[in-house]
């Protein structure tokens, strides 16, 4: 488990110098671009990463447990950070008001586990370029579900 926490604090980082967006437009091209520099992050060593992802969506989806437990670590400090960027996201108009952002951000986790295991092969680790294609269909979903309308 410890493996897959330090793993996942590697993409923590990402979130750190995020731009503060001063339109819907920029708020959802700024999105677009952390989703797209995280993938191309799994180029850098595609194995070691796409492994990682795939074992931390597994149990993640399958033990209450360790979410439980990521939920209290890692992934406690990434959701602080997302729900001050989707905050500002509903004061630019971005994102829509009629939700909270904390439910929000469980629809958006909630959906992308759904997402990995209907989308991603249960039988062998997923290759760089389905990963890819995750990420972009999960923006997408992403940004219909969320962008206010």
């Amino acid at each position: 488990m410890s493996v897959l926490e330090r793993w996942a604090e590697r993409y923590e980082n990402m979130w750190d110098d995020v731009p503060s967006p001063s339109s819907p437009a920029e708020f959802w091209a700024i999105g677009k671009s952390r989703m797209e520099h995280g993938t191309a992050r799994l180029r850098e060593e595609p194995t070691v990463t796409v492994d990682a992802m795939m074992r931390l969506a597994t149990v993640i989806g399958k033990d209450p447990a360790v979410r439980e437990r990521l939920a209290n670590g890692v992934s406690a400090r990434l959701m602080a950070k997302a729900a001050g960027i989707w905050k500002h996201g509903q004061d630019i108009g971005a994102v829509r008001r009629d939700l909270p952002v904390s439910h929000l951000l469980i629809l958006v986790q909630e959906m992308k586990v759904a997402l990995m295991r209907l989308s991603l092969p249960s039988d062998r680790a997923a290759t760089v370029d389905e990963i890819e294609a995750f990420s972009r269909m999960h923006f997408d979903l992403v940004r219909r579900l969320c962008e206010e309308r």
